[in-house]
């Protein structure tokens, strides 16, 4: 689920999925360990995921890797470090000015990210203002994967038909990830 958020971050929202899960690791559990998706984004991109955890992941994410490749540039994240990126034109990227991380907070797993959605959100239930994160990402993400399952069990694409705004709103100025917004938007050409 958290790899598909943040494809849908970088890609925007789906209009159709097809979608095969399995069980290949772990035969014996009630669920999938094994995920792989093609995605029409409404941008009409096409995009792929594929993911298991029947393959060890590191609490830094090593053994995880997200390309981006299209015509404004591309990138490859391997764990959580930008190892390889260029943008058309000779663009440098712009890697996002975060805040140090509070004390304490290095023990949460998967990377730094959910730290400062976190901060993010307290500031805005203090603060009041407009939330970080909008409840149509959360909305359409989770009709992306009743779609996949859908596709899965009905071993055909399936439409997402659902208007949204998903993905596509500006962070607040005082947003901690205001500047990775910045930079993913440099990257997809918004």
């Amino acid at each position: 689920i958290h790899f598909l958020d943040t494809l849908l971050w970088l890609g925007g929202p789906v209009t159709a999925v097809k979608a095969w899960t399995d069980r290949l690791a772990t035969p014996d559990q009630d669920y999938e360990d094994t995920v792989g998706l093609a995605l029409k984004m409404r941008s009409g991109a096409l995009a792929t995921l594929t993911a298991t955890s029947g393959s060890p992941i590191m609490d830094d994410l090593t053994g995880t890797r997200v390309e981006l490749h299209g015509t404004g540039g591309w990138l490859l994240l391997d764990g959580d470090e930008l190892r390889i990126g260029e943008l058309a034109g000779g663009s440098e990227l712009t890697p996002p000015q975060l805040p140090p991380i509070p004390s304490g907070a290095e023990e949460i797993v998967f990377g730094s990210g959910h730290v400062y959605e976190v901060m993010d959100f307290i500031r805005t239930v203090r603060d009041g203002g407009t939330a970080p994160i909008p409840g149509s990402d959360g909305r359409h993400l989770m009709a992306v994967l009743e779609a996949a399952y859908r596709s899965a069990s009905d071993g055909q694409a399936v439409e997402v038909e659902e208007p949204t705004s998903a993905y596509s709103a500006v962070a607040p100025p005082n947003s901690l990830l205001a500047s990775a917004v910045a930079g993913r938007d440099q990257m997809v050409g918004r």
